[in-house]
């Protein structure tokens, strides 16, 4: 089958390769297909419209070996996935594109021995994101146009004091999914697992009223918590002050004093350029 990336990207800096996991850049996209000859692609891929009477929680992993699984997903969701931005970075399409509603099962494959054991994890998450991207192209006609914005973020730091980090002796390159993720929340904290700064900004955005952008300059792998804060109202952007909010209930810190009492790190309030990702046509999935 014939296919055509359906991709039109305006030109991004540099500093996007070094820092993929906010979102791998379309030009990053077209200069791995022009090397290789061939862009990545999942072997085999099945697509469905979720059942609309079975309300079951959406969700979606990469797995080991090159696979892609997703359940009750809403198609914008699927994109910020591919595309690892966060809700206020993507827009566009259909009314149908965002709908609760109108969710997707997938289910995908690479060819065997496509992420042979030992590939440096950063690669075979990038080439996961490709793959995906090129999915989404494909089977839902989904084209994109990208560009950066320049506005609010958080500059993610380091202490006077100096991090409070160890390094994970996780082997990430083994099993390079097993990596680079997190689980729990406000009320629980956060258990980062094998993850870079990178990472860590990238999380805490999840959690946060602006995007994190990594400005530590540490390097590794590393394994750490963050106990359970309070999540405060948010205030108007002239109330921060220094990257701190208030938070009103003072028998927990907020987010900003966990994070700088467990790790040595902090949040401070910046300006950046920050990647955003408008969704200019899609269409339902063809058949499998």
């Amino acid at each position: 089958m014939r296919f055509d990336t359906a991709i039109k990207a305006k030109r991004l800096p540099l500093f996007v390769l070094a820092t993929a996991l906010i979102g791998i850049s379309s030009s990053i996209a077209v200069g791995l297909q022009s090397s290789t000859g061939k862009p990545p692609a999942f072997e085999v891929a099945s697509i469905k419209q979720h059942d609309a009477n079975d309300r079951q929680r959406s969700s979606a992993l990469y797995g080991a070996g090159g696979r892609f699984t997703a359940t009750n997903m809403p198609l914008i969701q699927i994109v910020r996935i591919a595309y690892k931005l966060e809700p206020n970075q993507v827009s566009g399409g259909p009314n149908w594109v965002s709908s609760e509603n109108v969710g997707f099962d997938i289910e995908a494959r690479a060819e065997e021995g496509s992420f042979p054991p030992g590939q440096p994890d950063r690669a075979s998450i990038e080439k996961m994101q490709l793959m995906l991207q090129r999915l989404l192209a494909q089977r839902f006609s989904v084209v994109v146009q990208t560009e950066d914005r320049e506005q609010p973020i958080y500059a993610l730091m380091v202490e006077k004091g100096g991090p409070k980090l160890q390094k994970s002796q996780r082997d990430c390159n083994a099993e390079a999914f097993a990596c680079h993720g997190f689980a729990g929340g406000t009320g629980r904290g956060l258990n980062f697992r094998g993850v870079d700064m990178t990472d860590v900004a990238e999380i805490l955005s999840k959690f946060t009223d602006r995007p994190v952008q990594n400005k530590t300059g540490i390097s590794g792998i590393f394994d750490f918590q963050i106990p359970p804060w309070v999540n405060p109202t948010r205030p108007q952007a002239e109330s921060f002050d220094n990257g701190r909010e208030p938070a009103p209930d003072p028998s927990r810190p907020d987010l900003f004093t966990a994070l700088q009492d467990a790790t040595g790190l902090r949040l401070v309030a910046d300006k950046g350029p920050v990647r955003h990702l408008v969704i200019e046509s899609a269409s339902r999935p063809s058949t499998n």
